[in-house]
């Protein structure tokens, strides 16, 4: 026996199930989909935008920013350390704040203290100087009148000093001699190292000062047979000195070098060009310097143990002098020396120099 059922309305029904089924999944999937996406925003991307925003407000300097997180999670911990060191580096700025305060009182304590020293160190330089002068005055003037007196007391014919009582007389006027010179050159060192000496630079044909030195200084060298040369250049260019303060260096280093060299020596003053420079020379066969003095020589009262041992007066301060006034010239000034030999100083000096006061 057959039996006949028509399908169309079981298939109808069984499209109605499937469209209601994928309905369903898919609004199954779309509300896991979005759940996810709330807890990822809520868990993960919100938390991460505040620590963005927190980096930015830091960076822009504002270190009252908080995160405040309240999750147990990595994202959470995260947060609330990024909380902990804004915290801290708030603390850190503050406390640099107040360091910047102090120290800005000390350095204004500081300056007005350094201003106060300074102002004091002036009244006292003034003083000194002012003590100098009076002082300069004073000796001058009583050494003056010993050596007059001492003079008119040894004129032929007016003494009757036995030989003994008259080297005594010679010995007193070379001593106060040699006690004028100390005199004058501590009032000049003292001078040249004070705040107030100045120093007025001019354009100066350096062969023109040399040339005055070895005139000057020439008539001393021949008491003592001693040949003197002079090699400077014609066409040695001009320079920037004080000039007056460069004859007082000149004529101290080739007295000196006429004082130390033994009757029949030379002494020989040159100058060359050197690409900015000007390289002058001073060279005797003196006695020389030892090794161990030649580091001592600049310093001011030291006296190499030779000079004083071949009895030959000096105050030693000349070179201290020298030194200073070169130093105040930016330029350098050396020395090499063989006991017995003699000695070479060498002064070099830049062609232009700033204007020094």
């Amino acid at each position: 026996m057959d039996i006949l059922l028509p399908l169309d309305r079981f298939d109808r029904q069984m499209e109605a199930s499937q469209r209601q089924t994928v309905l369903y999944f898919l609004f199954a999937f779309l509300i896991i989909a979005g759940g996810m996406g709330l807890l990822i925003y809520m868990f993960v991307n919100r938390p991460i935008n505040s620590l963005i925003v927190g980096t930015r407000k830091i960076a822009e300097g504002d270190l009252n920013y908080r995160i405040g997180s309240h999750h147990s999670d990595e994202v959470g911990e995260l947060g609330k350390s990024f909380d902990t060191m804004t915290a801290e580096l708030k603390k850190s700025r503050e406390e640099i704040e107040q360091w910047n305060i102090k120290l800005k009182e000390e350095v204004k304590k500081a300056t007005e203290n350094l201003e106060l020293a300074n102002q004091k160190l002036k009244e006292l330089d003034q003083l000194k100087s002012n003590f100098m002068r009076k002082m300069e005055h004073g000796l001058r003037s009583h050494i003056g009148v010993i050596q007059s007196c001492v003079s008119m007391a040894l004129k032929e014919g007016v003494s009757t000093f036995s030989d003994v009582q008259a080297d005594l007389m010679n010995t007193a006027k070379r001593r106060s001699a040699v006690l004028l010179e100390v005199l004058d050159d501590i009032i000049l060192l003292s001078y040249r190292l004070s705040a107030g000496a100045e120093y007025f630079m001019e354009s100066v044909q350096l062969k023109d000062v040399l040339q005055k030195v070895f005139e000057d200084l020439k008539v001393q060298a021949q008491k003592k047979t001693i040949s003197m040369d002079l090699q400077v250049p014609a066409d040695l260019p001009q320079i920037q000195v004080d000039r007056e303060a460069l004859e007082e260096v000149f004529s101290n280093l080739v007295n000196n070098a006429i004082k130390y060299t033994k009757r029949n020596g030379t002494v020989a003053l040159s100058a060359i060009e050197k690409e900015n420079t000007i390289k002058i020379d001073v060279v005797d066969t003196g006695i020389g310097i030892a090794a161990e003095d030649l580091p001592k020589i600049f310093n001011e009262f030291y006296r190499a143990s030779n000079a004083k041992s071949n009895k030959i007066e000096g105050t030693g301060v000349g070179l201290a002098i020298v030194k200073e006034i070169v130093k105040a010239h930016h330029g350098e000034i050396r020395v090499q020396s063989e006991l017995g030999k003699g000695t070479t100083i060498t002064v070099v000096l830049p062609k232009s120099v700033k204007e020094n006061k």
